[in-house]
């Protein structure tokens, strides 16, 4: 899976707050669960010690974290500079950790052509709940306008924000595969019999829309569990829709999708 999107965090809890390395307390971790979870983005994440990712393999860049190292800060700058796409979340790079009285990403980036910010995510996880280390969402036209700015095309999507969605092709190309997550909220308590969990949230099919190599007629397979055909769908633009069956919350579904007559 080549990613659309990175995520470029810093641990400033390390230097801002109470000097502890919890990885639920890395800079940025909301905001790659949320924009996988909560918006369906393949998300990448790289620390700003990760000097081994090269920014401009992605569309876009998003910047996480209040305090940053000055090497961090000058590259996200360099970036910007040289014409990628940088979204600054928040109070991004609003601390140098080497000059804490510099202003230093805001400063850096003044008169860049390709920078956008977004405010940190402050609306309520939408149904069925809250995912683990994502407490809150981005606002959703605000976030899709940005990524639409940016370039960016998802090449798999299920309506509403209910279902996680990855795929990818087969070695050949020629056939996509295709997984469809139900989400579910909170700890892994809440799933534990299927029974409640079927009382408490019921079962719900996901209207998918995934790109694929060719348009004409593409055949729908379920392949695990009880493997069947699920339809015989036409592809439109390099587009297929179809419709899941019924899953519960927590139930994964994997599916390939065929060229009929191959």
């Amino acid at each position: 899976l080549f990613p659309y999107t990175t995520l470029f965090r810093s641990a400033d809890h390390l230097l801002n707050n109470g000097f502890h390395g919890f990885y639920a307390a890395i800079s940025g971790l909301d905001v790659f669960a949320a924009l996988f979870a909560y918006h369906q983005m393949p998300a990448h994440a790289a620390d700003e010690y990760a000097d081994w990712v090269e920014l401009e393999k992605f569309k876009a860049v998003f910047a996480v974290g209040e305090v940053m190292r000055e090497q961090a800060i000058e590259r996200l700058a360099t970036f910007a500079r040289n014409g990628g796409r940088l979204v600054v979340v928040g109070d991004a790079g609003r601390y140098c950790a080497e000059k804490p009285s510099e202003r230093a990403l805001k400063t850096r980036l003044s008169g860049a052509p390709n920078v956008r910010r977004l405010a940190a995510p402050q609306a309520e996880a939408p149904a069925p709940g809250e995912a683990s280390r994502a407490g809150k969402q981005f606002d959703v036209k605000t976030l899709e306008d940005t990524l639409r700015w940016a370039g960016v095309v998802r090449k798999v999507t299920a309506e509403g924000q209910e279902f996680e969605c990855v795929r990818k092709t087969e070695a050949d190309g020629a056939r996509v595969l295709l997984a469809v997550f139900r989400r579910f909220p909170g700890p892994y308590e809440n799933i534990w019999y299927d029974d409640k969990v079927e009382e408490k949230w019921g079962r719900k099919s996901a209207k998918v829309e995934v790109a694929v190599p060719s348009d004409g007629q593409w055949k729908i397979e379920r392949f695990h569990r009880d493997t069947r055909e699920i339809a015989t769908a036409e592809a439109r633009g390099g587009r297929v829709r179809f419709e899941t069956p019924p899953a519960l919350v927590a139930e994964l579904q994997l599916f390939r999708l065929t060229p009929v007559g191959r």
